[in-house]
């Protein structure tokens, strides 16, 4: 498994308890081997409740792989049902009850997309001309917007320094993160996503100072957008896909 791969893994990881910590009935549990605890399909299901706390689904109990096999159904039934696209490899109950690699992160994943779209969605200031909004597009005209220079949702976010512009330029405010920008610190990059999630309850989904898996990027400055509501115009679109 690559540098990488392990990386994203380990967003998905963090986003997923992130959310799991809020589950309504509030012992939803947390996951500490993204595989391995979601094969019964009980936590996949509580972090469904958790992102829609007015949502109720079935689950079977026990350990029996009936049971697994069940709840994993429920879950990608209530996931076609609200037409989340999981892409990628096939994935099925058995898939998921295994532990397969691959069809796991891509039911995680294919679970914060779309619910981040939503919110994004329904937060951000878009031009009124925009009805199909392309999230990559959205957030590199923001990035590009506060930061110009910026060229990708990879490497030039691996010193920190594009994040803390980016809060800075909507929550100049925000303690702690100015001098942190300014330091010359090794850990400078841990700090600044350590006061981003302190301030702003942002969970820390870079693993900085390596450089970030793209769709990592994306699912963290969707959650900044989640909070900081940036304004994005038609000419910071302009050019992008």
């Amino acid at each position: 498994m690559t540098t990488t791969s392990c990386q994203f893994q380990q967003c998905l990881t963090i986003w997923t308890n992130h959310y799991l910590a809020r589950h309504p009935a509030g012992q939803a549990g947390l996951v500490t081997d993204l595989l391995y605890d979601l094969r019964d399909g009980e936590l996949l299901l509580a972090l469904l409740e958790s992102l829609t706390p007015t949502l109720q689904l079935p689950r079977e109990k026990g350990g029996l792989v009936v049971h697994k096999l069940a709840n994993i159904a429920t879950v990608l039934g209530h996931l076609q049902k609200e037409r989340v696209r999981v892409e990628g490899v096939e994935v099925t109950p058995h898939s998921i009850v295994q532990g397969d690699r691959e069809a796991t992160l891509q039911v995680v994943w294919a679970i914060s997309f779309h619910w981040q779209c939503q919110v994004v969605a329904t937060r951000l200031k878009l031009p009124p001309m925009l009805t199909s909004p392309n999230i990559e597009s959205i957030v590199m005209a923001w990035a590009s917007s506060s930061c110009p220079g910026v060229t990708n949702l990879t490497s030039d976010w691996s010193d920190g320094l594009l994040v803390a512009r980016l809060v800075l330029s909507l929550s100049p405010g925000l303690v702690g993160l100015t001098a942190a920008l300014d330091s010359d610190q090794k850990n400078r990059p841990e700090n600044i996503l350590k006061l981003v999630c302190h301030h702003l309850s942002i969970p820390p989904l870079l693993s900085l100072p390596n450089t970030p898996d793209k769709r990592s990027t994306i699912l963290y400055l969707m959650c900044l957008a989640q909070v900081l509501e940036p304004q994005i115009t038609s000419e910071g679109l302009t050019g992008l896909p």
